[in-house]
């Protein structure tokens, strides 16, 4: 009996103190990491050598990346009577900018890739244009087309996005549906 009256004195300790959750519209600059799933580099056929039946090459989840963009979506906010506890961001849609790295020397043949690219992004997916710094093909244009998905760093640890702008959502207003905001 005795254990039972110092748990209901433990638990009666402590206050519940009551959570808020708030949903806004928001406008973010977020970092992010990119992992290409496909890569279409276009080919110039006056080059001598160069494949004339082709019009490029496609390379899959050749390399890895990060950046920083400028995007809208919905943002949560959890809080307490005296401090925010859990912050979390869904980009519905935006622009980033980054870069694409990788290395590779097998056998012999050694690739670079280390490129520039500016990607407009549509739930975390990107379609973007590319240019190469690194080792290309001869026949190769320096230019590229690329889609591929981006990991927002606030999804990883807590932060890794300035909120700008940020218009509070109401409980039932319109625009709030199946998740996203529009």
């Amino acid at each position: 009996m005795k254990p039972f009256i110092i748990l209901l004195v433990l638990l009666s300790s402590f206050t519940l103190q009551s959570q808020e959750v708030k949903e806004y519209k928001a406008h973010v600059i977020s970092s992010n990491f990119t992992v290409p799933i496909l890569r279409f580099n276009r080919i110039d056929p006056s080059v001598p050598g160069a494949p004339q039946d082709k019009k490029g090459s496609v390379a899959f989840f050749n390399s890895i990346g990060a950046g920083i963009g400028y995007y809208y979506g919905r943002l949560s906010e959890i809080k307490d009577a005296e401090r925010v506890i859990s912050t979390e961001m869904d980009n519905i849609i935006g622009v980033q900018t980054g870069f694409l790295f990788s290395a590779n020397s097998s056998e012999g043949s050694n690739s670079n890739v280390f490129a520039w690219t500016f990607s407009v992004s549509v739930l975390n997916f990107q379609i973007g244009y590319g240019y190469e710094f690194g080792t290309l093909n001869s026949y190769e244009k320096r230019s590229f087309f690329t889609l591929a998905y981006g990991i927002p760093i606030s999804k990883l640890v807590r932060g890794g996005f300035y909120k700008i702008s940020g218009k509070s959502i109401e409980a039932g207003q319109p625009g709030l549906k199946a998740g996203f905001v529009f």
